[in-house]
């Protein structure tokens, strides 16, 4: 029996009792024009309290014929951009509302309270404004803003400007000064990226002794307490004989900062994918926890307990290929695989509980390099969940042939998964679906311009900064319990020594091909000598190049040698004259390591032309007397390749 249907049962119900009860009451009912009944007193009282029942049942009635539904839970609120503007919608159902107008807006980011706005606007601005558009106004007068970071449980914003790192609190106009330009001890200098430990109590930032039109002479992580009181040196790169260290964040339980870091100073090696480190937060002796992390923010996931990260290790700029899901201890140890070489999978996202891990996957089919093989093979891209405890049991979410899913975030309740999607045509959208499974809904249909001078599907090798885009307040923000940071001593009034940098470039291994009674070739102008098998082939010119090679291999399936100058005085300076050459698009990775004693690096190459596979640069000081290095580049079988070039030596 429906609840309409009920209600009218219990009407008919209350008026046949009304009526009874009176009848009752009343005694003998006598018809009778002459006769007048006295009042009975009883039956009066009587019918008063039946009707307050009445009326008390009919209240209770009414309240249950009117059906009630479950109420939808709040998933908070998006900020995203669309044609170049800030938007805001409340999910799962909110109306978009349209917050700026001149179409030079991205990388929206909401305060912890989800009642005000950072965003960028054009090149080099960075704008505040309240969460429904008014109060809007320009950080450091208008000027240039390089890094701006919210405070992890209040509205406060620290953003890195000429005048060093500052904190502005949102309904504030005076900002404070927490860093200057120049640290104590350095000459004048820059400021990197900056992150706030999770308790809000301190912000670790890069910065290096740098002047327009100089050389880099230093760089370092630092960290400030958030009312500027200590200040305090945490490691020191190396730079520029090393690569810049390039903060990650913190880990969630504040005991480590995380980085990346290069053994040389290179562009080229950098956008190949370089170390990850861990460094005790009160400073010390960082630890590696992966060799080969690419420097994208969403490689990189803190697990809610702090104790564990969620990486993306794997080099090769491309993110189609060579790419797999692992969780490492922060304080190292050896990684956990979710994930299999089978997948090129990235983006990991921790559950709220910290018991599963969302991301992205695809089918690892080698280097797609660009263009079309490149788009069709992204197309494949999926939303699949994993635990991480126990056997890896993993669940695809998602299975729609028309888009290619990205970037997963969840809810705070765990229950949802907020996804981006881009179809054939490159159009961007973002989705909800729960995570128990079901088809997915829209909640954005579009998100532009995406980030980037390539075409939008292709991003960056394959990578889209979807941050750039899009921004999930999902509730209130707390800071984690239980956050402990070292002390840290008093401030640095001098210059301090040098701290531990990465241990140096280890001898290229012994090859498992011996060359027997090989000839030797030797280039005085150059200062090497090398050696090669003694039916091969010898063109050379002294001072310029040599080509080395097998005399019954050609095509494709040549064996050779060549040894060639390149412009560039220092190992870095070669790597990316390589990078803007003919072979940059095949460049997956470059390491460092010895040839003949000297420091030396190996670029892995992938389908490049001509067979080509493998390419080491070295530098001998004859050639750096004419400006240049030296390539060693290695055609056919990497393995008698390998062996070849570990007889390469200097001589004076």
């Amino acid at each position: 029996m429906n609840v309409v249907k009920y209600a009218k049962v219990v009407a008919v119900w209350l008026a046949v009792a009304l009526l009874s009860s009176t009848l009752a009451a009343c005694g003998t009912l006598e018809v009778g024009i002459e006769h007048t009944p006295t009042l009975d007193h009883a039956a009066t009282a009587t019918v008063s309290a039946l009707a307050t029942e009445n009326a008390r049942l009919a209240t209770q009635v009414a309240t249950l014929a009117v059906p009630t539904s479950t109420p939808t839970p709040s998933l908070g609120k998006l900020a995203y951009v669309q044609g170049g503007d800030v938007w805001v919608e409340a999910l799962p159902d909110g109306e978009p509302q349209r917050l700026t107008t001149d179409g030079r807006n991205s990388t929206p980011r909401w305060s912890p309270s989800g009642e005000w706005l950072a965003f960028s606007k054009g090149d080099y601005q960075v704008w505040l404004m309240s969460a429904d558009g008014n109060d809007a106004r320009s950080l450091n007068e208008g000027a240039t803003v390089d890094a701006f970071a919210w405070a992890p449980a209040d509205d406060r914003l620290a953003y890195v400007a000429a005048a060093g790192l500052q904190v502005i609190s949102a309904d504030s106009a005076t900002p404070v000064t927490l860093v200057p330009p120049s640290l104590p001890g350095y000459g004048p200098g820059r400021m990197g990226r900056i992150a706030w430990s999770p308790d809000g109590a301190w912000i670790a930032c890069g910065w290096e002794e740098w002047q327009a039109g100089q050389p880099l002479t230093y760089q370092g992580l630092w960290r400030v307490s958030s009312d500027g009181e200590q200040l305090a040196e945490l490691y020191v790169s190396g730079a520029p004989e090393k690569g810049d260290a390039i903060l990650a964040g913190w880990s969630l339980d504040g005991q480590h900062i995380l980085f990346w870091q290069g053994d040389i100073l290179s562009a080229s090696m950098l956008a190949g994918g370089v170390a990850l480190y861990s460094l005790p937060a009160g400073g010390g002796k960082p630890t590696k926890l992966v060799d080969t992390v690419l420097v994208h923010d969403d490689f990189v996931a803190s697990a809610p307990q702090g104790d564990w990260l969620a990486v993306t290790p794997g080099g090769y700029r491309a993110t189609w290929t060579n790419k797999r899901i692992a969780v490492v201890e922060v304080d190292g140890g050896e990684p956990t695989w979710l994930t299999d070489e089978s997948v090129a999978t990235f983006s990991p996202a921790w559950s709220p509980d910290g018991i599963h891990l969302a991301y992205v996957a695809m089918p690892d089919e080698g280097d797609l390099v660009g263009g079309e093989d490149a788009r069709l093979g992204m197309m494949e891209r999926r939303i699949w969940v994993g635990n991480v405890q126990g056997e890896p049991q993993l669940q695809q979410l998602t299975d729609d042939p028309a888009y290619r899913d990205e970037r997963p975030l969840w809810s705070a309740d765990g229950s949802h998964l907020l996804f981006a999607r881009m179809d054939a045509e490159g159009q961007a959208s973002l989705w909800l679906i729960l995570v128990e499974g079901g088809d997915p809904r829209r909640v954005v249909d579009e998100l532009t311009p995406l980030p980037g001078p390539a075409p939008g599907w292709f991003g960056y090798y394959g990578y889209v900064d979807w941050d750039q885009l899009f921004d999930w307040w999902r509730g209130p923000a707390r800071a984690p319990a239980g956050v402990m940071v070292p002390t840290l001593g008093p401030p640095p009034t001098a210059r301090p020594p040098v701290s531990p940098t990465p241990t140096p470039p280890p001898p290229t291994p012994t090859p498992t091909i011996v060359l027997t009674a090989p000839r030797t070739y030797t280039d005085t102008a150059l200062g090497f000598a090398i050696d090669y098998p003694a039916d091969w082939n010898v063109d050379g010119v002294q001072g310029a190049s040599v080509w080395l090679s097998n005399p019954t291999t050609s095509g494709e399936e040549r064996q050779a040698i060549n040894i060639a100058t390149l412009a560039g005085e220092s190992l870095e300076a070669m790597l990316d004259n390589v990078e803007q050459g003919s072979f940059g698009p095949y460049l997956i990775m470059a390491e460092s390591v010895q040839l003949g004693g000297m420091e030396a690096l190996k670029v892995t190459l992938r389908q490049a032309p001509e067979g080509l596979s493998l390419l080491w640069l070295v530098t001998t000081p004859q050639s750096q007397q004419q400006g240049q290095g030296l390539t060693i580049a290695a055609y056919g079988d990497p393995a008698l390749a390998e062996a070849i070039v570990a007889t390469w030596r200097p001589v004076p």
